[in-house]
C-alpha cells in the first residue's frame, strides 16, 4: 500500500507540471526499507529525493512532465502515450523522480519497482485504467527512459 499526503502542484509551460511543496509517499511492505537515510541530488546539486525506512520526500519546485504524451506530426494533431488525467498527474510524480534517480549509487528500486509504485498510486486514487497505463509503462518506460536519459 502506498499512502501520501496532499499533492499540491502548478501547470508550467515547460516541464508541465511544478510542485508547490514538499510531498511525502509512504510505501508498503511491497517495497524495500531504507535503512539509513539517502539523498539523491541532480547535477546542480539540488537535492529532489529523500528516502528513508519506508517513506520518500519529494521537494518542492520538483518539475516532472506526467504521463509524457508525445505530439506527433508536423502540426502536433496527433498524440502517441497515455493522457493525462487527475490520478495520473499524482501517480506520474513519485515515478518520474524514481526514474530520475534510478540507476544512482545506492538507488534502492529497480525499475519494476518504480513502475509498481506508479500501479499503486492509480489504484488507490481509483482509477480505471491503471492496468493500461501500468502496461504501458512497463513496455515503454524503459525504451523512453533510455532515449532520454541525461537530456532535459
Amino acid at each position: 500500500m502506498i499512502d501520501h499526503s496532499a499533492i499540491l502542484y502548478r501547470y508550467d509551460k515547460k516541464y508541465r507540471f511544478v510542485l508547490t511543496s514538499e510531498v511525502v509517499f509512504y510505501l508498503g511492505s511491497e517495497f524495500p526499507t531504507v535503512e539509513k537515510r539517502l539523498d539523491f541530488s541532480d547535477a546542480a546539486g539540488h537535492q529532489w529525493l529523500r528516502m528513508e525506512g519506508r517513506c520518500m520526500w519529494i521537494s518542492p519546485q520538483y518539475a516532472w512532465n506526467g504521463c509524457s504524451p508525445r505530439p506527433l506530426g508536423r502540426w502536433g494533431i496527433w498524440w502517441l502515450g497515455t493522457p493525462d488525467t487527475r490520478a495520473t498527474i499524482q501517480a506520474s510524480l513519485p515515478h518520474d523522480v524514481l526514474y530520475q534517480f534510478l540507476g544512482s549509487p545506492g538507488f534502492p528500486f529497480t525499475r519494476a519497482q518504480c513502475d509498481l509504485v506508479f500501479l499503486r498510486m492509480m489504484q488507490i486514487k481509483g482509477f480505471p485504467l491503471a492496468l493500461a497505463y501500468w502496461a504501458a509503462v512497463r513496455t515503454c518506460g524503459g525504451i523512453d527512459r533510455a532515449l532520454t536519459k541525461g537530456k532535459s
